[in-house]
């Protein structure tokens, strides 16, 4: 399970850069249901994808960075439970939101 999630966030990472996008932050909590949290972005707009392996609930945030050191508040721009979903089928919606940055 762990190596699985890590080869879908380095396929994810490649189709990204196709897309002139950036993975700048990830973490992963096994023990704790998989739990997973990635922020995406391009220049100073990025989104936040928080997965919530107990509930299947992903939460999509955003802001845009007035500088380097200085970000914005997080915005919620999704919230709703996925419900059981194959891992892949959740990096492809993933990838599709994170595709809609400007």
């Amino acid at each position: 399970m762990i190596k699985k999630h890590f080869d879908l966030v380095s396929a994810l990472t490649v189709r990204l850069s196709g897309r002139g996008l950036s993975l700048f932050k990830h973490s992963y909590d096994h023990n704790c249901f998989g739990n997973w949290e990635m922020v995406i972005g391009s220049g100073h707009k990025e989104r936040r994808f928080q997965w919530d392996g107990r509930d299947f609930f992903l939460t999509v945030s955003e802001r845009t960075k007035t500088n380097l050191t200085q970000g914005t508040q997080w915005k919620s721009v999704h919230e709703n439970p996925v419900g059981e979903i194959a891992d892949e089928e959740l990096f492809e919606k993933v990838f599709q939101m994170a595709s809609e940055i400007e």
